[in-house]
């Protein structure tokens, strides 16, 4: 019997390890105006896998990750002035849903709207029009527990708050 010639191993293992890797895809729009989204941030990223995959959006809007092996995986898109979301997550501060991928599957359609981000900008006036020195301003969010309408303090990132999503109190 022959051997193999050097490197035809290693060849053929490679080869097999991309058969064996599954390919995501999906389209990114804006959820104001349903309009794609290009130069995005799309990343997989699953505990099981050491380094994260990623790949911008298109002019419209899709992306596609190969190469994903088999796993559990967050997708989260980002983009400047739109608040960070993933899979699954109808809005910010909910969880996403996590993305079962299995060896040679081929997943497509993994769409997403992101929602514009916001700012908060303003002065802290006392009683007399002037303004206050060395006042501190707090960003908190409503939330509904229980049927019981509840503002929640220490909202995390402030960069990342949807426009309308949240009160100042």
């Amino acid at each position: 019997q022959a051997l193999p010639q050097r490197g035809a191993t290693a060849r053929r293992n490679a080869s097999s390890a991309t058969l064996a890797t599954a390919r995501l895809s999906g389209r990114l729009v804006a959820a104001d105006t349903g309009k794609p989204l290009a130069r995005a941030i799309v990343q997989v990223a699953s505990s099981e896998v050491r380094e994260p995959r990623w790949a911008w959006t298109d002019t419209d809007g899709r992306w596609q990750i190969g190469k994903v092996p088999a796993g559990s995986y967050t997708l989260t898109v980002s983009k400047t002035g739109y608040v960070t979301l993933r899979y699954g997550q109808l809005r910010a501060f909910e969880p996403g849903k996590m993305i079962d991928v299995a060896a040679g599957q081929v997943i497509e359609r993994l769409d997403l709207a992101l929602p514009r981000s916001g700012a908060i900008s303003g002065r802290i006036l006392d009683e007399f029009g002037d303004p206050v020195a060395g006042a501190h301003a707090r960003v908190m969010r409503v939330r509904y527990l229980d049927g019981q309408r509840r503002v929640a303090p220490g909202v995390e990132g402030v960069e990342g708050i949807p426009s309308g999503g949240l009160s100042g109190h």
